[in-house]
């Protein structure tokens, strides 16, 4: 939050400041919400029974499921971008 520097913080609709928690308005929440429709763009992914080792792979993997995936995406996209030339022509891989 503007000018209330590194000890201000949001946690659900309570705004940390210091030790001290203050609810968040109906502003805040309407702003966050008009910023969100905005701005946040979403993947939804089911998972059929036959994938529940999958479900539970990933959700073993951290408190994120999203960011586990945005970083083997970004993995894979580094390694995609490092086996091409600037020519078009790929690069085998070993």
């Amino acid at each position: 939050m503007q000018g209330m520097g590194d000890a201000a913080a949001f946690h659900g609709s309570v705004l940390l400041l210091g030790t001290q928690a203050m609810k968040t308005t109906e502003a805040q929440r309407r702003a966050s919400a008009a910023y969100q429709s905005r701005s946040v763009t979403q993947i939804c992914i089911k998972f059929s029974p036959k994938d529940k080792q999958l479900y539970e792979w990933i959700k073993s993997r951290g408190p994120s499921a999203s960011g586990y995936l945005k970083s083997l995406a970004r993995t894979e996209m580094q390694r995609k971008q490092q086996g091409s030339r600037s020519d078009g022509e790929t690069v085998a891989s070993t």
